[in-house]
């Protein structure tokens, strides 16, 4: 060996080490700025001394790659260098993802205390408030399993339903181009038919149409899987649309389908060359999309948005705002057919990584604050792309969690009954006092309402009815779950009683709103609402009645004819001789009525009405009564019951020739549809002519005098032929019944050609008439009616 040239050759080497170091760290430097995070990392680690901005470098790219294990030593050795606050919270997330709550909650803190009390970041507070309650994040009742036949050694996530199975985002691929960020394929999106045992079935590529080199999805599906909105990189007809960084940015898409094939993917108008748009969720009409977007203005890095589609054109994006997004992330969202919306967010707190939490829309601007939905939902590790069906009683997610087939993975899961509401309740005391000496009110009953939107209230239970919801394809439905808010008023309230204290106990869920409904006999109804938020240190909510100088009346419609039989459903109408006020209730199923409030010093008169009964009437005084005693009045209000003969005819001897005018039968302008309000009338000539079936009649129909009279005879024709066909459709022979049409020949006011006459006169000549053709019924008496229109229609004007 020639050891002369040793020295040399040793000094040569010392001299290029800096230049080797030099363009080692460029490379490094390059990958690290191309978004080449997972390439970065071993280019760095190869540099034998390291900066904090390296150490830094590799730190992040480790956690951007969800790599929790070496994020936590790199961060580890970053905090000792540096009193930059994020980086004792990304180190605190690493620990929490690795099981170390412990050393967590600490790094929490000093992450909170370093930003100083003030700052609108509060994630060092609420995360490690989070880990001390990570035992209330449970969720029973629940089987989750992997779906091994679909998961791959890759990154496999985000599942939407389609069809009979799902489609979701997986990194599992042939070779070829691969994303430096995650030194992975791109993703592309692959369809998993469910097998009969409910397994899914061989993964295979969705789409070659909506495919490109580049990402797509995730994805989600509207009008009965005919339109898809999915996330992809913003590469257009073959060419890259880059930020003024040199990044492609991701957008969200819209393809639909015509038979087996997918139309050419749009971008969305709201998307952005600097920033990103992704994880489409659809509302269950279809009219708001929900995505998650780094553009500015939001609360962190990446918030959820929702823009809505009126007019045929899509509006600008909203953001769900400080109760739904956070400082961190808030990612793949989820709108449910009942209104809730999953997402996935690092911010919140909870069990670590991302977790799945849950909000519903409280009004059209407000939301209700997220709630962590727990285990077995949620891990340590990173949880969301959560999907219910329409039930809720099962669905899909993605999880990194320990025991995978890969990186990430779906999961199944099921359980008995639709997915609980998890928020949590606060134990409270209401009471009820007196709003003069503010002495507690013993025995005042309590009515409590949960607030959803404004106006709006439901029962305290989770109403749940199946309804049947037509698609966009022509008699085609679906059947959906929904929770009831159009018929609350029909449901049964939860009433609670006052106990001695004049106070009862309820829970009440936080972030919530309610309003209660006090009442006790001799004071004013009293209505409060409470947003839970607002309660005190206490938990106490008290409600103030007003005494009212009034008494209460309990009353009943009893048969004049049996004294022992009520008489069910009658409308009783209540009139103050005082003020000349009138308020009508109806009996119930017991013929009982109330009036929670009768004037004091006054009289009163009562009227009954019932169908087949004679009207009854009552009198009643409070002059002189001590409006304090609580005293309750009553009344029996008698009804007579009326002949069959009698419900249409009486005062005139039926013959033939005469002529008797139904009640409520009118028409609308230039129709001769029979209206609502005109079929009982004709049911009672169904009526009559089955009780009496030799009786032969004829319906004459009339117009006003507005149009040709040769067109209102025409049109009164067929509204007599209309009566006719109901009465011949009731079961009477139509041999017995003769249609004719008068026209404006026998018109009943002043309203002929060219008078001016309101629409009430003019409805009061468009009527129907009973003539009597021939009778072999003797004794019968008829009753002539000029009676006005029970409904007047604003909007017609003319015949």
């Amino acid at each position: 060996m020639n050891t002369k040239n040793c020295p040399l050759i040793f000094s040569l080497l010392l001299c290029c080490l800096p230049f080797f170091a030099s363009g080692q760290k460029a490379k490094a430097d390059k990958l690290y700025k191309e978004l080449g995070y997972k390439l970065a990392i071993p280019e760095y680690e190869k540099l034998e001394d390291m900066s904090l901005e390296e150490m830094i470098k590799v730190a992040n790219s480790y956690r951007l790659n969800h790599q929790t294990e070496d994020a936590q030593l790199w961060y580890s050795h970053v905090v000792e260098q540096t009193d930059e606050p994020i980086y004792h919270l990304y180190l605190a997330q690493a620990l929490q993802s690795n099981g170390y709550l412990k050393e967590a909650k600490q790094y929490y803190l000093e992450y909170h205390r370093m930003l100083g009390g003030e700052a609108t970041d509060k994630r060092g507070e609420l995360l490690a408030e989070a880990i001390d309650r990570i035992a209330e994040f449970k969720h029973s009742g629940v089987q989750v399993e992997n779906e091994t036949g679909i998961n791959s050694e890759n990154l496999d996530f985000s599942p939407a339903y389609f069809q009979d199975g799902i489609v979701f985002v997986s990194s599992r691929g042939t070779g070829g181009r691969k994303d430096k960020w995650m030194d992975e394929n791109f993703m592309d999106m692959f369809f998993a038919e469910k097998n009969k045992d409910g397994s899914l079935g061989e993964p295979k590529p969705f789409s070659n149409e909506l495919t490109t080199k580049f990402h797509e999805g995730p994805v989600v599906f509207a009008q009965n899987d005919h339109k898809i909105f999915f996330t992809r990189n913003q590469f257009v007809k073959g060419k890259r649309k880059n930020s003024k960084e040199g990044i492609m940015k991701q957008d969200i898409f819209m393809a639909t389908k015509t038979g087996k094939k997918w139309s050419e993917a749009v971008s969305l108008p709201f998307n952005t060359v600097e920033n990103e748009e992704v994880h489409p969720a659809i509302s269950p009409d279809g009219r708001t999309l929900y995505f998650s977007s780094d553009r500015p203005g939001g609360y962190g890095h990446m918030d959820l948005y929702k823009v809505e589609f009126k007019g045929g054109h899509w509006g600008s994006p909203v953001n769900l705002g400080a109760d739904v997004n956070t400082p961190g992330n808030d990612l793949f969202p989820f709108v449910h057919d009942d209104g809730t919306l999953y997402f996935a967010s690092d911010g919140w707190g909870g069990l670590g990584g991302l977790d799945i939490f849950s909000t519903y829309q409280f009004n059209d601007t407000t939301w209700m604050r997220a709630q962590n939905i727990g285990a077995p939902f949620n891990s340590p590790k990173d949880d969301f792309g959560l999907i219910l069906n329409t039930s809720g009683t099962e669905g899909y997610f993605a999880s990194a969690r320990e025991g995978g087939s890969g990186e990430d993975d779906i999961y199944s899961f099921k359980k008995g009954a639709p997915m609980a509401d998890k928020q949590k309740k606060i134990r409270s005391t209401i009471c009820v006092f007196d709003g003069e000496d503010n002495a507690r009110l013993m025995g005042a009953k309590v009515t409590v309402k949960e607030v959803l939107e404004d106006g709006e209230v439901v029962t305290l239970d989770d109403d749940f009815v199946m309804r049947l919801v037509q698609t966009e394809t022509e008699n085609e439905y679906i059947l959906k779950l929904k929770k009831d808010l159009v018929n609350y008023k029909d449901q049964s309230q939860p009433t609670y009683t006052t106990d001695e204290n004049g106070e009862f106990t309820m829970e009440l869920k936080e972030g919530r709103s309610y309003r209660f409904v006090a009442e006790k006999d001799g004071y004013e109804v009293a209505e409060e609402q409470l947003k839970v938020a607002d309660l005190g240190s206490e938990n106490n909510f008290c409600i103030p009645l007003d005494s009212k100088n009034c008494l209460m009346l309990d009353g009943i419609t009893s048969n004049e004819k049996y004294r022992d039989k009520a008489v069910p459903g009658t409308t009783v109408t209540m009139i103050n001789l005082c003020t000349g006020d009138e308020l009508t209730v109806r009996s119930d199923e017991n013929g009982e009525f109330s009036f929670p409030c009768l004037e004091c010093g006054c009289e009163f008169i009562f009227k009954g009405e019932k169908s087949n009964f004679k009207s009854g009437a009552a009198e009643l005084s409070t002059i002189g009564k001590d409006c304090k005693s609580g005293e309750v009045l009553a009344v029996n209000l008698l009804l007579a019951p009326v002949d069959k003969r009698e419900l249409l005819f009486a005062s005139n001897e039926l013959r033939a020739g005469a002529v008797v005018e139904l009640q409520n039968i009118f028409y609308d302008f230039d129709k001769y549809y029979i209206r609502d309000d005109a079929r009982p009338d004709l049911d009672k000539v169904v009526e009559l002519m089955k009780e009496y079936p030799t009786i032969v009649v004829e319906l004459g129909s009339h117009t006003d005098s507005r149009g040709s009279k040769e067109y209102n005879q025409q049109l009164s024709q067929k509204r007599a032929e209309a009566a006719v066909d109901y009465i011949i459709s009731r079961g009477i022979d139509s041999r017995r019944i003769i249609a004719r049409g008068y026209g404006e020949n026998q018109l009943r006011n002043h309203c002929a050609d060219g008078v001016k006459c309101t629409e009430t006169e003019h409805q009061f000549n468009r009527r129907t008439e009973v003539k009597i053709i021939s009778n072999d019924e003797p004794g019968l008496e008829v009753k002539y009616i000029d009676n006005k229109p029970m409904r007047i229609d604003k909007a017609y004007f003319g015949n």
